[in-house]
């Protein structure tokens, strides 16, 4: 439905601090932190499985986390654009983790968007806006053609 009017253009940004993957036996963490350290090393999981998937070309599954619903539409518009920071330590101590971010990193750079049926859903609101912008015109000439012949609308 185009009215002549101006486009209707979003732009969404989506900004997530990925907390470091916790090395849950150097950490020692216990109790309810044990719970949380956990907790962020099963949903970094399920980004990296998102990750690799899409980076191979492959459908990914965005179903096994939060965080990779939140990301959902980040990763399979084709439109959209993703940027990492990655940050490393220089030390010896931390070579594991630093060479696994790098790798990660590079896979996220080459990463192929793969769009799935049914992704476009952001576009929804603003059909519901174009169709309510046009219902108002077509209620405004109605309103002004009972005017003018005499009618009740």
């Amino acid at each position: 439905m185009d009215d002549g009017g101006p486009p209707v253009y979003a732009t969404k940004i989506v900004i997530a601090d990925l907390a470091g993957s916790e090395k849950i036996s150097r950490s020692g963490v216990k109790g309810e932190g044990f719970a949380e350290a956990t907790s962020i090393n099963s949903s970094l999981t399920a980004l990296g499985n998102v990750v690799h998937a899409l980076h191979d070309g492959k459908l990914a599954s965005y179903r096994d986390s939060n965080l990779t619903r939140l990301l959902k539409p980040s990763f399979s518009q084709p439109t959209s654009r993703v940027m990492l920071l990655a940050q490393i330590a220089p030390t010896q101590l931390t070579y594991d983790e630093s060479m696994s971010t790098l790798h990660f990193a590079n896979k996220v750079k080459a990463m192929k968007m793969v769009s799935e049926p049914g992704v476009e859903t952001d576009k929804l609101p603003f059909e519901y806006l174009a169709a309510a912008k046009t219902y108002q015109t077509v209620l405004g000439d109605i309103t002004v053609w009972a005017a003018q012949t005499g009618c009740a609308p």
